[in-house]
């Protein structure tokens, strides 16, 4: 269902992870957490290392950048859902999980009714169509079948 991902550089992400995992944990949802250290000290790399036991932590010795290590994250996670969270964030409301997954399935539920919308659009057009294409053609054959034209 969910990714969580996190790009991290030189930052304590142990309070940031332990409030995600409860919500996930109390959401009762399929999700994952991954950081990505991006070239952070030693000393932040043993902090996480050993206080994260549940997150998919991967060190990178390089300092690639913001953007690079996004792309990164994008590609190890295994779910569709994305939630990219800065390292420093704070979680100051336990129903965070909740409503960014509320906020997307009002998005698909949205989107699916404006699809859905445009579809019937589409279908009363072709119908439209159909029927003046059969008025015309009834047209042409009385023009065809009058005695002046025939």
């Amino acid at each position: 269902m969910l990714s969580i991902l996190i790009p991290c550089y030189n930052f304590n992400i142990h309070n940031l992870v332990k409030d995600i995992w409860k919500q996930g944990k109390l959401l009762k949802i399929n999700f994952e957490i991954i950081c990505i250290e991006d070239g952070s000290s030693e000393m932040f790399l043993n902090h996480n290392i050993k206080n994260l036991q549940y997150v998919n932590y991967i060190v990178n010795q390089e300092n690639i950048g913001r953007s690079k290590i996004r792309n990164l994250l994008a590609k190890k996670a295994k779910f569709n859902w994305l939630l990219f969270i800065d390292c420093d964030s704070k979680i100051n409301n336990n129903k965070f999980l909740s409503n960014y997954i509320d906020k997307i399935i009002n998005q698909i539920v949205s989107f699916t009714e404006k699809l859905n919308t445009l579809q019937n659009k589409k279908i009363q057009t072709k119908n439209y169509i159909g029927y003046m294409e059969k008025k015309l053609s009834q047209k042409e054959k009385k023009i065809n079948s009058h005695p002046i034209t025939s």
